[in-house]
């Protein structure tokens, strides 16, 4: 049966791998996600498509399971996870600021917030400051 005639998507594939980085939890808590253990209409996306964009179109429901997911098995909760808006240029959003239209990087100094940036064929960065507590997220490529 395809995943379009599923009514219950959550259970339609195995779990989310998420590998975690040297300084674990304890201090800012950060990780990496695989393409696997999400759902996608999309064949080459693997199945964890957390982006929704032009040429990214899974309906926002099959997006919003993938976050579900990621932060399920990530030990965060979906609503504040914020997602980096691709444009491959340099603009940051730091966040308590108005949003930018788009953007490649986001820092705060929030707690509870959980930022993302994807990977692909470019190359996601995370920066944290533990003195002044301030954490960051990039996509980089071009």
């Amino acid at each position: 049966m395809s995943v379009c005639q599923q009514r219950d998507i959550s259970a339609l594939c195995p779990s989310v791998q998420f590998l975690w980085g040297p300084t674990g939890r304890d201090c800012f808590g950060h990780g990496f996600s695989t393409r696997s253990g999400g759902v996608s209409y999309i064949p080459t996306l693997s199945s964890l498509n957390l982006f929704s964009s032009s040429k990214r179109r899974d309906p926002g429901a099959v997006v919003a399971e993938n976050r579900r997911r990621l932060a399920l098995h990530g030990g965060f909760h979906p609503l504040p996870l914020r997602l980096v808006k691709v444009n491959h240029a340099s603009a940051v959003w730091v966040l308590g600021k108005p949003e930018p239209e788009s953007y490649d990087s986001m820092v705060t100094n929030q707690r509870g917030v959980v930022l993302a940036a994807p990977g692909a064929d470019c190359m996601p960065i995370l920066f944290a400051d533990p003195i002044k507590k301030v954490i960051g997220a990039a996509h980089a490529g071009k």
